[in-house]
């Protein structure tokens, strides 16, 4: 029987100055032939009335993590093919996230992971209640028992940072 403490969802950090951590677990995936701010998936249908068949829907605020590595936030489902995306990405294959509101505390935290830490680095975090703080000298293989939402790219030069949820 496992603790009740104990994280059982886990998502590899994107870190952002904009997207809070989403929530774990792909909703859908595909290959963008789109670029920039379009995203668009000729074997996709992104209507609800077609998401919510297989149970969940895409809307503005979920998040799009590309191939290489990129996090963006949708800013409308605009037809059934095609999203339009706040921060631009490459064509290629992606994955979509339920994103991790900030809205009427709707927002759930993370525990964070860090892999790659060391002397003088630095690990900039939003707290579940939107405190932005800064903790320096993380130790490599470091839990940090605080609840996240958001780990900035500014400033942050921690690595291999893992959300456990």
């Amino acid at each position: 029987n496992m603790a009740q403490n104990q994280p059982s969802k886990a998502i590899a950090v994107i870190p952002s100055d904009t997207i809070n951590i989403p929530v774990p677990g792909i909703i859908t995936s595909g290959t963008n032939t789109g670029g920039a701010t379009t995203l668009t998936d000729a074997g996709q249908d992104f209507t609800n009335a077609t998401t919510n068949a297989n149970g969940y829907n895409i809307s503005g605020g979920d998040v799009v993590i590309s191939a290489a590595g990129v996090i963006s936030e949708i800013a409308s489902v605009d037809s059934a093919t095609q999203l339009t995306l706040l921060t631009a990405i490459a064509a290629g294959t992606y994955d979509i996230y339920k994103g991790n509101y900030q809205i009427l505390g709707e927002s759930e935290g993370f525990t964070l992971f860090v892999g790659t830490g060391g002397p003088a680095t630095v690990l900039r975090i939003q707290t579940l209640t939107g405190q932005d703080v800064s903790l320096l000298n993380i130790p490599d293989s470091s839990f940090i028992p605080i609840q996240v939402q958001r780990v900035w790219a500014t400033t942050t030069t921690c690595s291999n940072i893992i959300a456990l949820q």
